[in-house]
């Protein structure tokens, strides 16, 4: 099992097309994740993106949290729990993203549980 330290929310571009969870599988293109490295923190949103079948093109070497997304050079991004409230909600509130799921959080029994910093998203 792979587990993320800290909890995250997958979101999207609203211009790219993704409406909710169930537009990330079967699409016509891929959509674009752009991120720092594929051995680090990242590695956990690209195996949830291959267990929901879904098709993306990751391009890496990006800083920090300059994903360059609002200039539509990338379509889907993730944010840890204390960096997505700042950050991101207030984007989600402009109608500008749409969160689609949360990473979740590990129980002590090994379950994958919703995280409750997000009881309205996915998990």
């Amino acid at each position: 099992m792979l587990a993320d330290g800290t909890g995250a929310v997958v979101y999207a571009r609203a211009g790219a097309g993704v409406t909710g969870p169930q537009d990330l599988a079967n699409r016509s293109a891929p959509l674009r994740f752009g991120r720092i490295s594929a051995t680090g923190l990242d590695l956990t949103t690209l195996v949830a993106f291959d267990l929901l079948g879904t098709d993306v093109e990751a391009i890496f070497g990006f800083e920090g949290a300059d994903r360059s997304g609002w200039r539509c050079e990338i379509d889907i991004d993730y944010q840890t729990t204390s960096a997505y409230w700042p950050t991101v909600q207030p984007l989600v509130e402009s109608g500008a993203a749409v969160p689609l799921f949360s990473l979740g959080q590990v129980d002590t029994a090994g379950n994958v549980i919703r995280d409750p910093n997000f009881p309205d998203i996915p998990t």
